[in-house]
């Protein structure tokens, strides 16, 4: 299935350089990435107190899968393999004997939302044409 957004962007105002101006939209997908990643975070937290291992990032994924979140399937993926890159790096630091390393466990309202290049397409119309 695939998921399309269209979001509507507003011209940037020219006084104030190098800053977009805020659309509920863009934040809602914010807020849905920040969902997920805070979801993956809690899971494998959760699976490894209780069952003492962790998960593997084929079972992340299925388990979100099983989820309907409104965002491209990839997106989801790269927030998941997103804390897996940073589990990887902990479990690094572990095997060079770092006592003060711990597994990422920070949850987040919001993240920055990562698009795959096979994921997204730009679409530029001409001002003079009509979308159908």
């Amino acid at each position: 299935m695939y998921r399309s957004i269209r979001i509507n962007l507003p011209t940037p105002d020219p006084s104030q350089e190098g800053k977009l101006p805020k659309n509920p939209e863009v934040k809602q997908i914010s807020r849905t990435a920040g969902r997920i990643y805070s979801k993956t975070v809690s899971l494998i937290r959760k699976v490894h107190e209780k069952k003492e291992f962790w998960l593997s990032i084929g079972a992340v994924k299925k388990s979100l899968k099983l989820k309907d979140y409104p965002l491209h399937s990839q997106t989801t993926q790269a927030l998941i393999e997103g804390y897996f890159d940073a589990l990887k790096s902990y479990f690094k630091l572990l095997k060079k004997g770092d006592k003060n390393a711990c597994p990422p466990y920070k949850t987040s309202k919001y993240h920055s939302v990562p698009f795959k290049q096979s994921a997204i397409f730009v679409l530029v119309l001409h001002p003079n044409r009509k979308v159908l």
